[in-house]
């Protein structure tokens, strides 16, 4: 459920309060979030519902997880010495601060490592599984392309040279690197049927747009090249413009360099050498070259172009999905990768019912920060762990606890996917047993910077909440021009 009618303290007081919820909060820069989640994890501590043992908090990065641990190690300390205690409080929290190595607070890979770690037999890996970190993973990507790479027959490679040109080798590796560790979950959006379509189905018509297309550069080039620069017209009949009829890319560039080739012409290099032609001439023959290839069966070109780089695209992902493929076969249990590790764990949590329930009674309680970043693997094995040990996808109580602000959302690239911040947002609303809270302070910024913000994102985003700054306006000194408190200059 939401609470739209509680102000902003009464919704950080029972955030931090009912240590029993499943809670959704929706917080921007600067509002506070991770003092929130200490204060209430040491409510959690403190009251004895949890131990340090039953807790998972998910960061995004090393240094997050190292600055978050100190926190909440700092601030156990600091209410042990400082404040108001029960004996039975004061007792919790003393034995929580023994115990403290034991709470898991980590990024989603060190939580996979560990799920996967204590549960190896069920997942399917030896004792010995080796995790490559960054370099070996990528030492090891480029040795399985090299070894996949040598067993293309010669049909193939003919293909890839018909259809990627002559740099087909580095194009694959290059998607292939773009796609190595992604989940076989995130589809590649390509048809494999046009990566089977063979490249005679249509080459006549290919070769007739090119010849075509060549007929009129070289037309209009002659009509700009004086004829004492043969040579110049040469280099472009036989050199750059064959390049190009190669394949059908790379048509845009070439109308370019023809009207590069015009202004060239009417230059002083060429007037001082006796040629060239004047600027009215220039933008006479600059009219008749759209002309001419606004005429040149447009239509039909550029349908031909488009299913012809269709055909490109899905022979390129094609083969760099085969890499993949290789690749994954070729490391087998023996060694994981950091992506695979999320991937591996996923499917052991939401495969094996045992381990599912292993998981629930070992962990009772999962923090997750920046929620918009999650990708579907990762939501798969968070949510899982979160939900009852049956055939529904309710939520035990008190089970989750995510944070963050969609506006913030910088993980697309690697298949992060906004729309789960939604869906689980939605879910937590409708649940008996969660609670939803939007937050609008920003205690990190100047009230000047907030309202430039507010002004900015209110035109771009629909339905955008703007933040409050909850610090008093004071302005005891002088203003200095051009400074902002809050916005730091870049070097």
């Amino acid at each position: 459920m939401m609470h739209k009618e509680w102000n902003e303290e009464q919704k950080r007081t029972a955030i931090v309060s009912n240590v029993c919820d499943n809670v959704f909060v929706k917080a921007g820069a600067g509002a506070g979030k991770t003092r929130l989640v200490i204060q209430r994890v040491i409510n959690q501590l403190k009251s004895g519902a949890l131990r340090p043992e039953q807790i998972v908090i998910i960061t995004f990065t090393n240094k997050a997880t190292e600055e978050l641990y100190s926190r909440v190690e700092k601030e156990l300390r600091r209410q042990i010495k400082e404040e108001p205690l029960t004996a039975e409080e004061s007792e919790n929290l003393c034995a929580a601060l023994v115990h403290i190595s034991n709470m898991q607070i980590s990024t989603i890979h060190g939580f996979c490592h560990r799920i996967l770690k204590e549960h190896a037999f069920e997942a399917g890996l030896p004792l010995d599984a080796k995790l490559l970190d960054n370099v070996e993973a990528v030492q090891w990507q480029a040795q399985a392309f090299d070894a996949w790479f040598v067993t293309l027959s010669e049909t193939e490679i003919a293909r890839l040279r018909e259809y990627l040109g002559y740099n087909y080798r580095a194009d694959i590796l290059e998607a292939y690197k773009e796609i190595c560790d992604m989940s076989e979950d995130i589809k590649i959006p390509y048809d494999e049927a046009l990566a089977q379509k063979p490249y005679s189905a249509f080459s006549d018509d290919v070769d007739k747009i090119k010849t075509d297309f060549g007929n009129q550069v070289v037309r209009i080039v002659n009509l700009i090249l004086d004829e004492s620069y043969a040579d110049i017209n040469q280099i472009v009949q036989t050199g750059m413009f064959n390049k190009a009829f190669m394949t059908l890319w790379g048509l845009e560039a070439d109308i370019k360099w023809v009207k590069d080739a015009m202004k060239c012409a009417s230059g002083s290099m060429f007037k001082q050498r006796g040629g060239g032609i004047s600027k009215e001439e220039a933008l006479s023959l600059d009219e008749e070259c759209q002309k001419v290839f606004e005429k040149r069966n447009a239509k039909d070109a550029g349908e031909l172009i488009k299913q012809y780089n269709e055909i490109c695209y899905a022979t390129l992902m094609h083969y760099a999905i085969k890499a993949r493929a290789y690749y994954r076969e070729s490391c087998g249990t023996r060694y994981v990768t950091n992506d695979q590790l999320l991937e591996k764990a996923r499917n052991l949590v939401c495969k094996n019912v045992d381990v599912h329930q292993a998981l629930c009674e070992q962990f009772k309680c999962i923090y997750v920060d920046e929620f918009q970043d999650v990708d579907p693997v990762q939501a798969d094995l968070i949510l899982r762990i979160a939900q009852k040990v049956d055939e529904t996808s309710d939520l035990r109580d008190g089970v989750l606890f995510v944070v963050g602000d969609p506006k913030q959302s910088i993980y697309r690239f690697r298949g992060a996917e906004p729309a789960i911040y939604y869906e689980v947002k939605q879910k937590m609303v409708e649940a008996e047993n969660a609670n939803v809270y939007e937050l609008d302070y920003n205690y990190r910024s100047d009230k000047k910077v907030i309202d430039w913000v507010n002004s900015y994102f209110e035109k771009k985003i629909d339905g955008y909440r703007p933040m409050v700054c909850p610090k008093p306006e004071v302005s005891s000194e002088p203003e200095k021009s051009n400074v902002l408190s809050g916005v730091y200059p870049f070097g």
